[in-house]
């Protein structure tokens, strides 16, 4: 569901992401990119498992920036803090974040995250 819930929302930087919303699609871009590459280097060789790779980290890359922002958003902290990754300290506060419960009332990026429905 987290899967089909990020893609409806491909480009979607401005609402909130629960915690298994965002870590079940990133575990499902981790498969992704080991199935294309896997895929990949046996129809082709290591070129056409490069050519996969690419093209899926094209596809996925838009939603999986937007379920960070939005993941973010639940913690009531900026999307733009992804930016942080640029660097290589900088993802260790972006991990602790993802990670982090997000909080039980409204924050300026919108209402809790219903977990019920």
């Amino acid at each position: 569901k987290s899967i089909s819930v990020c893609f409806s929302k491909y480009a979607n930087f401005d609402d909130r992401a629960s915690r298994s919303e965002y870590w079940w699609f990133y575990l499902f871009c981790l498969l992704l990119q080991f199935g294309t590459s896997i895929l990949g280097a046996i129809a082709g060789g290591m070129e056409g498992s490069d050519i996969l790779s690419g093209i899926a980290a094209l596809v996925i890359i838009i939603p999986t920036l937007a379920v960070g922002a939005r993941r973010l958003h639940d913690t009531g902290k900026s999307g733009w803090h992804q930016l942080w990754m640029i660097t290589i300290i900088g993802i260790i506060p972006l991990i602790i974040w993802w990670c982090t419960e997000g909080s039980k009332e409204a924050n300026k990026y919108g209402d809790p995250i219903d977990l019920s429905v």
